[in-house]
């Protein structure tokens, strides 16, 4: 059971569990509601719970852009840069001399 999970979609075990889990380690429950608060901002694109320190996270929520595609885009040209220069190689991957 993972603590990111929403209660909702929970057995009735594993709500058990997480209870019986949060009673005896009550920070695991505070944890619990700062996920769920968070998760509930990504989802719903809102971000008025969050303070005005956390700009960068502020802009991550609300933009409707990302820099993922372009971040995908430069991993795979260093691969094949390695592939063409043969330092793609297991050895050398893995440090062995």
């Amino acid at each position: 059971m993972a603590v990111t999970t929403k209660r909702d979609h929970l057995t009735k075990g594993e709500t058990i569990t997480a209870t019986t889990k949060e009673t005896a380690v009550p920070t695991l429950a505070d944890a619990r509601i700062h996920i769920d608060r968070f998760q509930a901002m990504i989802r719903n694109t809102d971000a008025t719970e969050l303070p005005t320190t956390k700009s960068a996270v502020h802009a991550a929520i609300t933009q409707p852009w990302s820099n993922g595609q372009m971040v995908a885009q430069i991993t795979k040209l260093k691969l094949v840069k390695r592939q063409m220069y043969g330092r793609a190689k297991l050895e050398r991957l893995i440090g062995a001399p």
